[in-house]
């Protein structure tokens, strides 16, 4: 439901924002799994007879999951700074419950419950390789409706204050392409992982890759670019690395040169597809946005150091930047400030270090080294191939969703999608627990 339903799911006529229904579904969802969880746990001790056990028995439980989950410790200190964060938050109501793209401490710990049930669910390998299937067939009905979009025949009138009009069905172009640079890895992986040229579901795959890579590119998205550049030159140096296939070697140098080239095109305005695509905008005049957008988000950072200064250690809480940052620039005396509606730092490091303070950054980073040092040791032990790719896969996707998050903020749906690949990894490095069937 969340790799296929949460990206596809708009109400075009709610008064709430998309974000918010795909928040709230995204809620449901978890709570569902939840209540699974619990009533497997409970059909256990019903099979076993344990109740006058109990005790003993959550014990064992408790104690197992640091074993099914090597990033629990990292994901539940992160938690704990978020709570931590919005309790001594200078809005505890909206760190709490969010904006309008209700991204409070409440979405923050669901999802990272969300995270934690994922990973205890994943045994094998087949269950990983449904879970990357599920991913991409999402995404096939979200650029199918980003073509309509591209095109002209979108029967919706959408506001957005984006430049480009293929926002799919998260609602802004870059919310789209960011979703996008974290699936289109797995999509890659499949045709790697090929039985060959004959192969009918590899043609599917590259149908499908290049449905993706067109609409990402009509997104003008230039950070979930730069994101798929990176996700998909990473994976390929990583199966270089184990199988020291020299073709590996050219196809990562072609993807990251003519990646490299679109790049260019993307933030110039050269040969940009704009025919439907944008707000009656030429190429000139959205080359024009591009040196403004740059410039505005350079000045958002550089305001945005000394705001965090005055909250060092657990920042301002979840979702406060934008009265954080007024209340360091009061905005009677920023004309220039106001122009920039800073709402967001389009920055996940400055995100971070303004919501969570140092600790919250810490304790991501720590979930991130983590991450790293656990896929690339279970990449290196397995030696099944369409593993090694799967993992490859997965390290990548990570990656790409950590360089958009760099320049873009973060959505809903790009937010649960970090969390359902760190569950990936997280899986593929239980060690001796996980199936190969």
């Amino acid at each position: 439901m969340v790799a296929v339903f949460l990206p596809l799911f708009f109400n075009p006529y709610a008064r709430q924002s998309i974000e918010a229904g795909k928040a709230n579904l995204f809620l449901l969802i978890t709570f569902g799994m939840l209540i699974v969880a619990l009533l497997s746990i409970y059909q256990e001790i019903e099979a076993t007879n344990a109740w006058s056990t109990w005790r003993s028995f959550a014990k064992e439980k408790l104690k197992k999951l640091p074993m099914d989950n090597p990033l629990l410790l990292p994901a539940v200190v992160y938690a704990l700074t978020y709570i931590l964060a919005t309790v001594f938050s200078i809005d505890p109501t909206t760190s709490w419950l969010g904006i309008s793209t209700n991204q409070g401490a409440l979405t923050v710990l669901y999802s990272i419950l969300f995270f934690i049930l994922l990973t205890s669910a994943i045994q094998s390998k087949s269950q990983i390789e449904r879970l990357i299937t599920s991913l991409i067939i999402g995404s096939i009905a979200a650029c199918v409706y980003g073509l309509v979009q591209y095109f002209g025949f979108d029967p919706f009138d959408w506001v957005s204050g984006s430049i480009s009009l293929v926002h799919s069905t998260l609602g802004y172009s870059l919310f789209f392409g960011a979703y996008l640079a974290v699936i289109i890895p797995f999509t890659f992986s499949r045709i790697i992982i090929g039985r060959g040229i004959r192969d009918s579901l590899n043609w599917i795959y590259l149908v499908i890759l290049i449905l993706q890579l067109f609409t990402l590119f009509t997104t003008l998205s230039r950070g979930a670019w730069l994101g798929f550049i990176t996700g998909c030159v990473l994976l390929l140096l990583l199966l270089l690395f184990r199988w020291r296939n020299k073709k590996l070697a050219v196809f990562s140098g072609l993807i990251l040169l003519i990646g490299v080239i679109l790049f260019l095109f993307l933030n110039t305005g050269w040969l940009i597809p704009v025919a439907g695509s944008t707000n009656g905008l030429t190429n000139t005049q959205v080359a024009q946005a591009r040196v403004i957008s740059n410039i505005e988000r350079l000045e958002i950072w550089r305001h945005t150091l000394p705001v965090i200064s005055s909250r060092p250690l657990l920042g301002y809480g979840p979702e406060t930047f934008l009265t954080a940052f007024w209340s360091y620039y009061p905005i009677e005396t920023n004309p220039h400030l106001r122009a920039l509606n800073p709402w967001d730092p389009h920055n996940i490091v400055l995100y971070h270090l303004s919501a969570v303070g140092i600790l919250g950054m810490a304790a991501f980073l720590w979930l991130l080294v983590r991450f790293y040092r656990k896929t690339f040791a279970a990449f290196t032990r397995f030696d099944n191939k369409s593993l090694q790719v799967s993992i490859a896969a997965v390290v990548g996707s990570f990656s790409a969703y950590l360089i958009l998050a760099q320049f873009n903020p973060v959505a809903i749906t790009s937010l649960v999608l970090f969390w359902f690949v760190t569950a990936l990894g997280a899986a593929l490095a239980k060690g001796g627990e996980f199936s190969l069937n």
